[in-house]
């Protein structure tokens, strides 16, 4: 399998080896050429060394491949030994509390989640859509709560590109105002999710910093994010006033930084 598998990978690789063992044995069969007038006895022979030819050609890949597959048969085994399992504790309280929600009694009728990509591509794929259409999310049943998002993680195009800036807005330095307007009548947003962790300044990486490539002008302004990783708020899952009353803290996961913040329908 693992040898099939190489093959159909490196398909040209290995018809350049194949070549290449062709060529070593034509070195040996054949070092000097032949002229068109030869005798049938000479042809006989010609025949005779192409059958050679091609065995020895055969039995070298074949050899080659075999002792190749030594190799591969230990990296197997190697990995069908490992044993383990996989965690995502926060995630799971996370899913957990969003399906908890009531039902949406008004237009939109699904809970409309914004956050960063990585998590909301988990998200998609263990919320249920409030109306069953061509998606990878499960449809919801009648006595479920639907979910959609605002910016789509498993794939991208310059409309998503953009959404996703827009998406991210609780990271920038632009008024609290002007942010809970693309969440509110831009997004259509319910939820927005925010990772602390990445708020921090981190040589020009952080999200913050990335926004400033964008608004160069708000630079030195303190980006909303940042209301949110005072000790206070992370135990006490208290709104910071700066966020009010344009936004509400619905969830704090301490331990990782994680805050939920709901939308406020102000008008």
């Amino acid at each position: 399998m693992c040898i099939s598998l190489g093959i159909l990978a490196q398909s040209t690789r290995w018809f350049e080896i194949f070549q290449a063992l062709k060529s070593i044995a034509s070195c040996l069969f054949y070092k000097a050429s032949l002229n068109n007038n030869v005798c049938e006895s000479e042809k006989k022979l010609k025949l005779q060394s192409s059958f050679y030819y091609y065995v020895i050609c055969t039995t070298i890949l074949v050899l080659f491949i075999a002792f190749m597959s030594g190799r591969g048969l230990e990296n197997l085994k190697s990995e069908w030994s490992i044993q383990g399992s996989f965690s995502a504790y926060e995630n799971e309280v996370l899913i957990g509390w969003f399906r908890s929600l009531p039902q949406k009694n008004e237009y939109p009728t699904s809970w409309i989640i914004s956050g960063p990509m990585s998590l909301l591509g988990n998200l998609r794929l263990t919320l249920p859509a409030s109306s069953p259409y061509p998606s990878t999310q499960i449809a919801s049943t009648n006595d479920e709560s639907g979910f959609a998002f605002t910016n789509h993680p498993h794939y991208e195009n310059t409309i998503l590109r953009y959404r996703t800036i827009l998406a991210y807005g609780i990271y920038s330095r632009k008024p609290v105002h002007d942010v809970w307007h693309i969440y509110r009548h831009t997004l259509k947003t319910d939820f927005v999710i925010v990772e602390t962790h990445t708020c921090p300044p981190r040589g020009g990486c952080s999200k913050p910093e990335l926004f400033d490539l964008l608004d160069p002008h708000l630079i030195g302004r303190p980006a909303l994010c940042e209301s949110l990783m005072t000790t206070q708020i992370l135990q006490a899952g208290q709104t910071p006033s700066i966020l009010k009353p344009y936004f509400t803290v619905v969830y704090v996961e301490p331990y990782t930084g994680r805050f939920v913040l709901y939308v406020n329908k102000l008008t």
